[in-house]
């Protein structure tokens, strides 16, 4: 046990956040005290509640000092907490743990030598001491202990202004949080890459934030604890008018129910107005008329300027009287057909931000459109063992499927998409939602919900052949709450199934980890990235239902 807890401490501190299944799986196991009190501690850093997370370090700390290693991972801890609640004490914890430095356990060191460079990094920047030294070169040693250097520094690279070593100071974290994997460094750094090369490649820029938040989708469940990255990417869009920007407004808007509250950064309040705006855009495919407005008569009028009524009524293939009636406002209703084909008929460049909304909306609908005529050429080409992957994967890859489910019936659709092409291509023409989910099967989709997708797609090519289709069938036949149980764990069975160095014996699933001969521990880990008991109570009696 002894050895275990170490191994996992230190897998903590190595992926952070990524490990919870292990701290789940921790606090379960019979534990010395001071060891149950740490492990709690965790918990309620991740969930950012400080001031609990440092009452339970204070009761472990008192346990815990002939457990040098233990003891010194504990005043680590209490220092960052202290820093986040703004208390100075801090400044004196960090003195002791510096000049007893080289006394300190080699596994408490690596988790504490970042925390000490980026104080005192800090401190030489506001002029309080000489630059930094350090006293060893082993950290660079330790990948996860070198991603936080990096952040550091990178942080006062911008502090000083010399972005563009912060720049690549990121990009380096980045590719070495990427090799561990540790996403909160992966994130972080492409995120802040991303923002400080917006406004000198912005095209550059727009790749590196489409990165951050592909593997936001691939590494997160709950992706509104990293809503930053969409807020980034959302200014990016902005700036270069990405007519992509719309599914990130989409995304933002169904996100934002799940944010906290109140409490400054990351929450409702803080980003209030991005929602806000965002909401007021949001592509509506089931309007057929809108309100025929100032803004909207003006921009038609913009159309053919110093252009007379019949010339105006030729370009937008709109009869005289009617166009009349529409620019005089006689007209109070336009039809979305009118808009449409005003939109075929003139090759313009959209501007999501500031056009007005029923052309947004309409030429969002004729693009999906377009794309749909062309991947419907493609839909006979794919074998159908890979349709059944690629539809399956892209339905799970799609977040508060809630909001979608007046748009089709999803056993029937798959049946159709699977046994009848011809039927499918009917009734998907016929709906604009089905046209926008088969343009996300059979080509890119956001790229978070593509890093959602790509797990889905390599979980079911583990499968046996005609396991998949047992497992696909069971899937189809469940109601949406447990579907969405199996989603995250599929998804999270791929992110975990790596080496980690340590094993756990819970003994359950056994049938189905031989039925669909998948690995034990990524299964286990992957049952115990939910946190609610219920909650995995309910996703093991769905999965052990499969193999009855």
């Amino acid at each position: 046990m002894y050895k275990k807890v170490h191994t996992i401490s230190y897998i903590l501190f190595k992926y952070g956040n990524f490990s919870k299944p292990f701290l789940n799986l921790m606090l379960e196991e019979k534990l010395p005290k001071e060891w149950y009190y740490y492990f709690v501690a965790q918990r309620y850093k991740w969930s950012q509640d400080y001031e609990l997370a440092l009452q339970y370090v204070e009761k472990a700390l008192k346990l815990s000092k002939d457990n040098l290693t233990l003891y010194y991972i504990l005043l680590s801890d209490k220092v960052n907490f202290l820093r986040f609640l703004k208390d100075k004490n801090a400044e004196f914890i960090l003195e002791d743990i510096r000049k007893n430095f080289s006394k300190i356990p080699i596994l408490a060191r690596k988790i504490i030598a970042p925390i000490l460079y980026d104080y005192y990094l800090k401190r030489s920047y506001e002029g309080r001491s000489a630059k930094i030294r350090f006293w060893s070169k082993e950290y660079l040693k330790d990948p996860s202990t070198y991603v936080f250097i990096l952040w550091n520094r990178a942080n006062m690279e911008v502090m000083e202004n010399n972005i563009r070593s912060a720049i690549r100071l990121y990009f380096e974290g980045a590719k070495t949080a990427l090799k561990i994997p540790h996403p909160t460094g992966i994130l972080s750094n492409l995120n802040n890459a991303s923002w400080y090369l917006k406004d000198i490649h912005p095209c550059f820029s727009l790749n590196i934030s489409k990165k951050a938040c592909y593997y936001l989708g691939c590494f997160r469940e709950d992706m509104e604890g990293r809503f930053y990255i969409l807020d980034t990417l959302f200014e990016i869009q902005k700036i270069v008018r990405d007519e992509d920007i719309w599914e990130t407004a989409e995304i933002i808007c169904l996100l934002y129910d799940d944010l906290p509250e109140k409490g400054g950064w990351g929450t409702k309040e803080h980003y209030k107005s991005l929602f806000e705006f965002c909401n007021t855009k949001r592509i509506n495919f089931d309007i057929s008329s809108y309100e025929n407005t100032k803004e909207l008569r003006e921009y038609l009028i913009n159309i053919g300027k110093d252009k007379k009524l019949y010339e105006l009524s030729d370009i937008l293939g709109i009869s005289k009287p009617n166009l009349s009636k529409i620019l005089k406002g006689w007209t109070f209703k336009v039809r979305s057909e009118t808009i449409r084909n005003i939109l075929e008929r003139i090759d313009l460049k959209v501007d999501y931000m500031n056009d007005p909304y029923p052309i947004v909306n309409e030429y969002v609908k004729l693009k999906i459109t377009k794309e749909f005529l062309q991947n419907k050429k493609k839909l006979n080409k794919i074998s159908k063992e890979e349709r059944k992957i690629l539809f399956i994967s892209t339905y799970m890859s799609l977040i508060k499927r809630n909001d979608y489910k007046g748009n089709f019936n999803l056993k029937e659709l798959y049946s159709l998409f699977i046994n009848d092409i011809d039927l499918f291509i009917q009734k998907a023409e016929k709906n604009m939602f089905i046209m926008w989910f088969t343009n996300k099967i059979i080509g890119k989709s956001h790229p978070l919900l593509e890093g959602r997708k790509d797990l889905a797609v390599k979980f079911f090519n583990i499968l046996p052949l005609k396991k998949r289709d047992k497992f696909i069938n069971y899937y189809l036949n469940l109601n949406e709450k447990d579907r969405i149980l199996i989603d995250e764990f599929i998804r999270n069975y791929v992110r975990y199934d790596r080496k980690w160095g340590v094993s756990f014996s819970k003994g359950i699933l056994k049938n189905f980890i031989q039925e669909f001969r998948l690995k034990p521990l990524p299964t286990l880990l992957s049952v115990y990235s939910l946190d609610k008991k219920s909650e995995r109570k309910r996703l093991v009696n769905n999965l052990d239902k499969i193999v009855l």
